[in-house]
C-alpha cells in the first residue's frame, strides 16, 4: 500500500512523512474509530452491554493497528498525526460525557480527562500554527488512553473493590505524566525554531 505524496520529509523516528494521504488504510481506521462514537454510544446508552464492551475493544484494536499499519506500510502523514490522536479524543470524549451523565463515573474523573484533551487539543493547533509541524502522540499519550480505557471498562462493567482503585489511580497519573510530557516537548519544539 503506497500513499501517493507530492512531498515528504523526515518523522522524529527517521521515517518519512507523508502530505496528505486521506485514503492510506492508517487513516481509515482512525476515521473508523472517529465513527464508532456514536453507535457506541447508543449502544451504552440503550443498554446493550455485550455489543458496547465489543465496540470498546474494536476501538481500542483500531487504535493499535492504525499506527502499526501507518509505521509498517510507511503511511506517516501529517495527517495521520492529526486524525489519530482526533479520533481518540472524540471518542473518548463522546464515552466519558456518556457514563457521566448516566452517573456511572464520577464527575471529578471525567474533568482532569476533558480538561488534559483540551490543553492537548488547543497547544497542538498552537504549535501547528506557530511551526506549520504536527507534533505526534507520544507513547504516553497512548498508554494513558489504554489505561483509560481499562478503568472506564470497570466503571462500565461496575467492578468496584480495590482493581477499580488502582486504575483510577495509574489512569490520574498517565493523564497527567502525559500532558506534562506533552507540554515539554511543545515547549522545547517551539523553542527550537
Amino acid at each position: 500500500m503506497e500513499v501517493k505524496s507530492t512531498s515528504q520529509r523526515s518523522a522524529e523516528d527517521g521515517s518519512e512523512v507523508q502530505q496528505g494521504s486521506l485514503w492510506g488504510a492508517s487513516n481509515l481506521l482512525s476515521i473508523a474509530r472517529l465513527l464508532m462514537t456514536l453507535p457506541t454510544c447508543l449502544l451504552v446508552y440503550y443498554g446493550h452491554r455485550d455489543l458496547a464492551v465489543i465496540s470498546f475493544f474494536v476501538a481500542a484494536f483500531t487504535d493499535y493497528l492504525d499506527g502499526w499499519v501507518a509505521r509498517r506500510f510507511n503511511q506517516i502523514s501529517d495527517l495521520g498525526k492529526i486524525l489519530d490522536p482526533l479520533a481518540d479524543k472524540v471518542y473518548v470524549a463522546g464515552v466519558v460525557i456518556l457514563l457521566a451523565t448516566l452517573g456511572v463515573i464520577p464527575l471529578w474523573f471525567l474533568l482532569p480527562i476533558l480538561l488534559r484533551d483540551l490543553l492537548i487539543l488547543v497547544g497542538g493547533i498552537y504549535v501547528e500554527r506557530k511551526t506549520g509541524e504536527v507534533l505526534p502522540s507520544n507513547w504516553t499519550g497512548k498508554w494513558a488512553v489504554g489505561v483509560l480505557s481499562i478503568t472506564l471498562l470497570l466503571f462500565y462493567l461496575e467492578v468496584n473493590g480495590i482493581a477499580l482503585q488502582i486504575f483510577i489511580v495509574i489512569t490520574l497519573a498517565m493523564l497527567s505524566l502525559s500532558l506534562f510530557l506533552y507540554v515539554k516537548r511543545a515547549y522545547a519544539h517551539l523553542q527550537s525554531l
